[in-house]
This record gives structure tokens, sequence and C-alpha cells, in this order.
């Protein structure tokens, strides 16, 4: 049984610069160090925990990437075979940014409950 995460968020800040935050290599909230994004189709999505290990913790492709609209990635959490997917739309508002994500294909319920938190801790921290 696949399972999925759908969250909704508000930011205090245009599409624009929200867009450019999340798809950005600068954007490094802990306890993540450091980051490797290639914002474009096809482009790599890369999270490390260690600013010294050359392999990422996270890993992941765009397969879709609308400029300030949407993007699409998969996503595999220290290669646990367990790869989702994540959408995130990004919906201008009068005053600021909503944020829809939706993070689907979880197989394993623990996996799912940690990713939960961590959107939330995410949105935070950006």
């Amino acid at each position: 049984m696949r399972m999925d995460i759908h969250k909704t968020y508000h930011l205090d800040f245009p599409v624009e610069q929200v867009f450019a935050a999340w798809t950005s290599s600068e954007t490094v909230i802990p306890p993540a160090q450091k980051m490797r994004v290639e914002p474009r189709l096809g482009g790599a999505y890369q999270l490390f925990m260690s600013r010294d290990d050359p392999e990422p913790s996270n890993s992941g492709t765009f397969l879709v990437f609308e400029e300030n609209s949407r993007v699409k990635y998969s996503w595999e959490w220290y290669r646990d075979g367990e790869i989702t997917e994540i959408t995130v739309d990004f919906v201008p508002e009068a005053r600021g940014t909503r944020i829809n994500l939706n993070h689907s294909g979880f197989v394993k319920e623990q996996s799912r409950d940690m990713h939960d938190g961590g959107w939330d801790s995410y949105i935070i921290g950006l």
C-alpha cells in the first residue's frame, strides 16, 4: 500500500523569492550541510548531511521544472530503495506564497512519518 503526504504552507515572501530559495544550492537548512541543485528539467537535486561525504544523503532528479510555478522531483533517502516523488506548487497570494506539497509513493510508514515532520522543519528553516 502506497502512502502520501499532503501539506499546505504559507510564506510571507513573493513566489519568485520562495521558488529561487527552493531551487538553489545556497539554501542549506540544518541538519543538512550542503546542497547540490541543478535547477532545470532533468537536473539533479542532492542533499548532503556531511560536508565531507562525497555521496549525497538524498538524491533525485527534476521531472517537472516550471519557473516560479511547479517542481516535481524524485527522492531517495540514504539509498534506502524507497524512491518517492515530491510535487511542489508555488501559488501567489495577496501577501506571499502558498506552497502545496505532495510527497507520494511511500511504502514504509516509518519513512512517511519521518518525512512528514521533516517537511515542517524544512519550511520553518526556509
